[in-house]
């Protein structure tokens, strides 16, 4: 939102606002939903509402299709993170609530952290292999142009003039394929925990 769409760290964190709205209104509803829908039907929803977050990342582009996806990606958390935690606490004896409480935050610390780390690594991948830096930067400002969005942007912003634009635009279209791929990959991953849920419950 800042870097490729140019907006200001205060109107990115308020573009924001309505995924984390959304997000807890999912966790607030998801008790609710649960009197009326099972937890083989609730949790494969929310996990393929995030999916569909990330599908409209790959498909569309600009700030519209980031707040939607933002939108689907948080509804799709809050739904499936307040069910599965909740199944995990009711699973356990009440006098093991306290450490039933502690694997489900440690999971989820573990699943947070892993995902980021995963998807990161795809999208830092993806873009430096997509990124064209021009032959004029040279190959040391060009690795460190390959190595984050920042700081290809900086160095754009230290070389100025045409070059620097060139530099500018191919970073940033670079990016927007990193992050479709990263996209692409989350959606699998999000469809393929989906169908175990709805697999695995199916057997108990």
């Amino acid at each position: 939102l800042q870097l490729v769409a140019g907006r200001s760290p205060l109107e990115a964190g308020l573009l924001l606002v309505p995924g984390s709205i959304v997000t807890m209104v999912a966790g607030v509803g998801a008790a609710r939903l649960a009197r009326h829908a099972s937890f083989r039907v609730l949790v494969p929803t929310g996990l393929l509402l995030a999916a569909a977050g990330y599908v409209v990342m790959v498909l569309l582009d600009g700030v519209g299709a980031a707040v939607v996806a933002s939108v689907l990606i948080g509804a799709g958390i809050g739904l499936s993170e307040t069910l599965t935690n909740d199944a995990v606490l009711a699973s356990a004896p009440a006098r093991r609530a306290g450490s039933a409480s502690a694997v489900s935050e440690t999971a989820y610390e573990v699943g947070a952290v892993l995902g980021t780390a995963v998807l990161g690594s795809v999208l830092a991948a993806a873009y430096a292999r997509a990124l064209d830096v021009p032959t004029s930067i040279g190959p040391v400002f060009a690795h460190e142009a390959r190595e984050t969005l920042g700081g290809a942007v900086a160095l754009a912003s230290q070389v100025g003039g045409v070059e620097g634009q060139r530099l500018h635009d191919a970073a940033t279209t670079a990016f927007v394929h990193g992050s479709a791929v990263a996209s692409v990959v989350a959606t699998v991953a999000l469809v393929a925990v989906a169908a175990t849920v709805v697999v695995g419950l199916r057997r108990r």
